[in-house]
C-alpha cells in the first residue's frame, strides 16, 4: 500500500525495524523523525554492547543518508545524528500538547494539594528504562504513604511479584486507563514520580510536562543529560540520582513537605514547549 500509494513519507522511530519500509518504498521519498537515538542506548564498556551499537549503525546509514530531512528532539540526539551518520538535523524539541496544557491547568489546579493524603502517582511504560524497583523499594520504609501505578509493560509482573513477596503493602498497580481519566488521578496525587536510567540519557519524555503543569511536586530520578537540565528549571521539581533508593527517599520526603509551586513561573517556561507552536 505504502509503495503504491505515498509520493512522501515520514518514519518516526524509535524502532529501528522502521528502516527497512524504505527497501519496498524505494520511489518514494522520504523524512525522519528519530525519538529515540537507539543506538547510544547500548552499554558501550562491553564487547556485545559496542557490537550490536556498530550493527544497528550499519543497517541505518543508507536509510538516513538517503532521507529529504531529519528531525530530532534535542541537541543531544542533533550531535549524535551528526557524528554517527554525518547529517545535520533540524531539532523539533518534546513538549505538551496545547489542549491538554488547558485541559490539566483549568481541571487540577484549583484542587488545593494540602487537601491531599501523601499519594505518589506514576503513569505510562512499566519497563526497564523507567527502573520502578527504585521507587518502590524507596516506599516500601515511607509507611505514611501510597504509590499507584498505572500502565503496562515488560517489568509489570516482575514488579507486583516483587512486591508481594518482599511484603510491600502501599503499592498498588492498575492498567493502563484514557488520558481524560487521568486527569482524575493527577488531581488526587500529592507528588507525581518518574525516572529515566544513565542508558536513557538522552530521552525526554513528554509525560514530564503534564507533570508539571498539574501544579503538583514532581520527583524525578535522572542522570546528568539533557533532561535534568531542562526539568531542573522548574519549581516544585525534585531530582534524585537513578537507581538510587536512599537518594529516591530523601527526594519524596522533600516533596511531602507542602512548599509551593509557583504555577505561574511553571506556566510561563511550558509555554516554550508547547507541540503546536514547534510544529508550525
Amino acid at each position: 500500500y505504502l509503495k503504491d500509494k505515498s509520493d512522501f513519507l515520514i518514519y518516526s522511530i524509535p524502532s529501528p525495524l522502521l528502516c527497512f519500509c524504505s527497501y519496498i518504498t524505494k520511489k518514494a521519498k522520504y523524512g525522519i523523525d528519530i525519538r529515540d537515538c537507539t543506538w547510544d542506548y547500548f552499554d558501550k564498556s562491553t564487547l556485545y554492547g559496542k557490537l550490536y551499537s556498530r550493527v544497528l549503525i550499519f543497517i541505518l546509514k543508507p536509510f538516513i543518508k538517503n532521507a529529504e530531512f531529519i528531525t530530532c528532539t534535542n541537541e543531544y540526539e542533533a550531535s549524535s545524528i551528526l557524528a554517527n551518520f554525518n547529517r545535520k538535523s533540524c531539532v523539533i524539541p518534546n513538549g505538551i500538547e496545547q489542549k491538554k496544557f488547558n485541559l490539566i491547568t483549568k481541571n487540577i489546579g484549583s484542587i488545593a494539594i494540602q487537601s491531599i493524603k501523601n499519594n505518589i502517582l506514576y503513569c505510562g511504560n512499566i519497563g526497564k528504562a523507567q527502573s520502578l524497583e527504585t521507587i518502590i523499594s524507596a516506599v516500601s520504609d515511607l509507611k505514611n504513604c501510597n504509590l499507584k501505578i498505572i500502565g503496562q509493560g515488560a517489568e509489570k509482573k516482575y514488579l507486583e511479584n516483587y512486591c508481594s513477596k518482599n511484603y510491600i503493602k502501599n503499592v498498588d498497580f492498575y492498567e493502563a486507563i484514557k488520558w481524560k481519566e487521568l486527569l482524575k488521578e493527577y488531581s488526587n496525587a500529592k507528588v507525581l514520580y518518574a525516572q529515566i536510567t544513565k542508558e536513557y540519557s538522552s530521552a525526554i519524555p513528554s509525560k514530564i510536562f503534564e507533570y508539571i503543569a498539574t501544579g503538583r511536586q514532581v520527583v524525578l530520578g535522572l542522570p546528568d543529560g539533557v533532561a535534568r537540565s531542562i526539568f531542573s528549571e522548574f519549581s516544585g521539581v525534585y531530582i534524585h540520582k537513578p537507581n538510587d533508593i536512599i537518594d529516591c527517599r530523601k527526594a519524596l520526603i522533600a516533596a511531602f513537605d507542602d512548599k509551593p509551586v509557583s504555577r505561574k513561573n511553571n506556566e510561563e517556561i511550558l509555554k516554550n514547549y508547547i507541540r503546536e507552536s514547534h510544529a508550525e
